[in-house]
């Protein structure tokens, strides 16, 4: 089955008609016929492997969020002992 695909004013296209999930890689190839080719690829760098390595689970850490880091906070505090140094 076909489904027409337009471009946007970026020249982007959405996956999403054609059941492709968010995340997903493709390596790209535009033929000299104007025919365009995309082949799934997985993409991992290799800094990941090292992360993987060195902290196990670190993809599945929770992310900090603006209540666990307060740089106000943090600045009151460095502010007030600065004060009492002087």
């Amino acid at each position: 089955m076909s489904i027409l695909i337009e471009t946007d004013g970026r020249r982007r296209v959405s996956l999403a008609r054609l059941g492709v999930e968010a995340d997903t890689y493709y390596l790209a190839e535009r033929r000299a016929n104007g025919t365009i080719v995309l082949v799934p690829a997985e993409v991992r760098p290799k800094v990941f492997d090292l992360v993987d390595e060195a902290v196990p689970g670190w993809d599945e850490a929770k992310a900090p969020t603006p209540e666990d880091v307060s740089p106000n906070a943090m600045w009151e505090q460095i502010k007030k002992a600065d004060d009492k140094a002087d």
